[in-house]
């Protein structure tokens, strides 16, 4: 790659309108085509390689945005999926730094992330199970190279025109056996809706994390909504902590058994409990696809005859909980940013995203949560356990006092 390309401060400066048919912004052998996606310290490009004639990625990251945090997770991102080959895992191309910008180089996929191709695709129950065998088959893959994502959600597979799933953003991504630290103990990185227990309550995390978050992304896609949601993020974890998940089957009776059974082992609270490896899940999903005899119907559609029209409102209902779901999270997410800054609570939802463009740049880290926050979701637990010894301890007084008395009534009898 050349090395002074993109060397003004930031191209998100330079593109205002993707669309425009002003001249085509070159430099050295790439020519920016349109803008993907803008977040709140970085842009994602699409750009014509024209010395190789090909169509690339770029997402670049201003310097003066980010912090050493950021900075480091950039460049581990880059290093981390480097070393991944996989089918289904975007590619990175190459890495590169200036004075001002980072810049990650990857395969373009022309396509849809998964949480905008649920909201306009209807598919089948096997389509979603091989969707699934994809997903877990390159995550398998990164975990054997002892690489944890952390931040799996709809938003981060991306579906490409002829329906192959690219896991991307391993921003968050942690290297096991690494001595090197990115965040704080007790931190909690990554996004609420998909993350478990453990790391949920910044507690340290293994590649069964992934897997808690695959069973989260599969509940969505069966049932049309999340396990747990709520209005902020303390209360979304506490759902994550404490609850259980509503059985699939009963938001959606058409939900087959399999699917059910397998999505909710990957959601235990106990890691110890959930699939042990992408590997056995993939397993399990592929399985029930050899095993099922109807292929490609519409989700709300493998019932009979006489229920397809029950079966196919569930399917818009389903179809709009996604929409009103995605609005619910940006006014949560609103709420909550505004209310460290000591604004009101009651802030008007944030501008909806321009449906014309790709959805904007992930931003995978939602920000660590205050000490007090943390206090509260460790002293609820707490509060919770104590409270059950509590309870068992007056019933075993209770069962004593009550083995005394009969006691002392067979002796005043025998008297």
């Amino acid at each position: 790659m050349d090395d002074n390309i993109f060397s003004r401060s930031s191209l998100a400066k330079v593109i205002v309108e993707p669309n425009s048919t002003t001249e085509k912004l070159k430099f050295g052998h790439l020519e920016i085509l349109e803008e993907l996606g803008r977040g709140a310290v970085g842009v994602v490009y699409k750009v014509l390689q024209m010395n190789l004639n090909r169509i690339i990625a770029v997402k670049e990251m201003d310097k003066s945005c980010l912090s050493k945090e950021d900075v480091l997770r950039f460049r581990t991102e880059g290093k981390t999926v480097a070393k991944l080959k996989h089918p289904n895992i975007v590619r990175v191309i190459d890495f590169q730094e200036t004075e001002e910008a980072y810049f990650l180089y990857m395969d373009f996929i022309d396509g849809q992330t998964l949480d905008v191709y649920w909201q306009e695709h209807r598919i089948g129950w096997l389509e979603l199970a091989d969707l699934f065998i994809q997903i877990c088959d390159a995550i398998h893959h990164a975990h054997n190279r002892e690489i944890v994502h952390r931040d799996l959600k709809p938003a981060n597979v991306m579906m490409s025109q002829k329906g192959r799933a690219y896991i991307m953003d391993f921003g968050l991504a942690k290297v096991m056996n690494n001595q090197k630290r990115l965040t704080k103990m007790g931190a909690i990185m990554g996004t609420p809706e998909y993350m478990p227990p453990e790391q949920a309550q910044g507690g340290d995390i293994d590649h069964r994390a992934d897997i808690y978050s695959l069973g989260a992304i599969l509940y969505e896609g069966l049932c049309g909504q999340p396990c747990f949601s709520a209005s902020t993020s303390l209360a979304l974890i506490m759902k994550i902590v404490r609850e259980e998940p509503i059985p699939p089957k009963e938001i959606n009776p058409d939900v087959p058994s399999e699917l059910q059974e397998i999505c909710l082992k990957a959601l235990s609270k106990k890691r110890e409990d959930r699939y042990q490896s992408a590997e056995d899940m993939r397993l399990d999903l592929q399985n029930y696809l050899n095993d099922a005899t109807e292929y490609n119907k519409p989700v709300m559609d493998s019932c009979d005859d006489a229920d397809k029209s029950q079966a196919n409102m569930r399917a818009s209902q389903a179809s709009k909980k996604r929409r009103r779901v995605k609005t619910k999270r940006t006014r949560a997410r609103k709420n909550l940013a505004t209310s460290q800054h000591g604004e009101a609570e009651n802030t008007p939802p944030a501008k909806p995203l321009n449906k014309e463009k790709v959805p904007e740049l992930s931003q995978s880290q939602i920000g660590d949560l205050t000490p007090k926050d943390m206090r509260k979701i460790k002293n609820s637990v707490g509060r919770r356990s104590r409270q059950s010894r509590k309870r068992h301890s007056q019933k075993l007084w209770q069962i004593i006092s009550l083995i005394l008395i009969v006691l002392i009534l067979i002796l005043i009898a025998k008297q």
